[in-house]
């Protein structure tokens, strides 16, 4: 969490949130995965692994 910056103050918060909720978040770990599988950028495939997760709890 430590790593989580945003200019929007409400990020962190929905972030902290996605956290503490537990669950399988098996979304952002196929990201990750696939990214590493391929020789993708790890960084980039952090951020795209939040939002994917991010606009999955959103829409339930």
């Amino acid at each position: 969490m430590q790593n989580m910056q945003s200019s929007v103050p409400l990020i962190p918060q929905l972030a902290s949130y996605l956290i503490a909720a537990g669950g399988k978040r098996i979304r952002p770990l196929l990201t990750l995965a696939c990214t590493q599988m391929y020789g993708g950028d790890m960084t980039r495939a952090h951020r795209l692994a939040a939002a994917v997760e991010f606009i999955h709890t959103a829409t339930l």
